[in-house]
Order: structure tokens, then sequence, then C-alpha cells
């Protein structure tokens, strides 16, 4: 490693990625070594950028849709209410958030461009359609008398965490651009 890839922006500002490119088109720097390099600087800037709109997914989606959950836990708490976690989440209707994560997370593996690891992301895709499914079922249930509404909000929280885990691996793997 040379001194000028331990330092991303050391040269004029530049980042390795391009002078990397630029060297094994030129045909200098080693030849196939160069490509390699390239190739390997331009998978970790794809992976990095992923990870930045992964981040953006959790703060903008994730975050914003459990906010009603989080107002009714305000709610309760300015009133004197101690509410269970599993009752804060059946009045904050996560099946509903989950069901919206869940059919964003289908488009976005319809609709995507690149076909990186494509068997994986119709896999989950395929999951996803499944798991909506039952969402669906489940939130239809919540106001059917006789139901066990504390079991229902605990399933509802395990069946959040699971929707982020699904829902946030198909957009990582759908905003991976991976050269060719």
């Amino acid at each position: 490693m040379t001194s000028s890839s331990a330092q991303p922006e050391a040269a004029g500002g530049e980042s390795p990625v391009p002078r990397a490119r630029a060297a094994s088109e030129a045909g200098t720097g080693g030849g196939e070594a160069a490509d390699i390099t390239a190739r390997q600087a331009a998978i970790t800037e794809a992976k990095t950028k992923a990870r930045a709109k992964l981040v953006h997914w959790i703060c903008l989606s994730v975050i914003l849709a459990v906010l009603p959950t989080i107002g009714n836990s305000f709610i309760a708490f300015f009133q004197n209410k101690t509410p269970s976690l599993a009752e804060m989440a059946v009045r904050g209707d996560l099946y509903v958030v989950c069901m919206g994560l869940t059919g964003t997370a289908i488009g976005q593996a319809v609709l995507r461009k690149n076909h990186h690891r494509h068997y994986l992301v119709a896999f989950l895709t395929i999951f996803s359609v499944l798991l909506l499914i039952l969402l669906v079922v489940l939130s239809a249930a919540k106001d059917a008398p006789g139901v066990d509404r504390e079991l229902l909000g605990y399933t509802s929280l395990w069946f959040f965490g699971g929707t982020v885990l699904i829902t946030g691996t198909i957009t990582y793997l759908c905003e991976l651009e991976l050269p060719s």
C-alpha cells in the first residue's frame, strides 16, 4: 500500500478511486494490479454509499414511522398512566408501519437498477410478500373480540424488528451498486 492510498484525500483533494481508474486505463501503475486496486477501491466506495443510504433510510423511514408509538407513550406518561410496552405497540399500529416498510422494500426490489445478488434479493422479496400478507391478517385481527391484546402487542414488536431487518437488508442490497 502506497502513501497516496493510505491518505484518500492527499494530492489535490482527489480520492484514490479516480486515480486508480485513470492509472489502469492509461496502462500505467502495474497493469493487472492497478485494475485490482481500482476494483477494490470502487467496491469500497459502493459499500460506503450503500451504508450511507441505509442510515438515511433508518432515520427517514423507520424512525419517522414509529413516531406515533413514541407519541402515545409520551401522552400516557403525561396522563400518569403506565401502559405496558405491548399495549403501546398495539396502539401505535406497528403492523401498519411494518406493512409500509415491507411494501416500500418490495417496490424497491422490483424497480432496482442493479442485479447484484439477485437471488438473495428475490428470496427476500418473496418472503416479504408473504410477510405482508401475514401482517394484513394480524392488523385486521387486532380489533377482533377475544384477542389477547398483550400477545398481539408483543407479536407486533417482534414483527417490527424482523421487518426492519429484512427490509433494511433489501434496501442495502438494492442500493449497493458494485462495478461490473
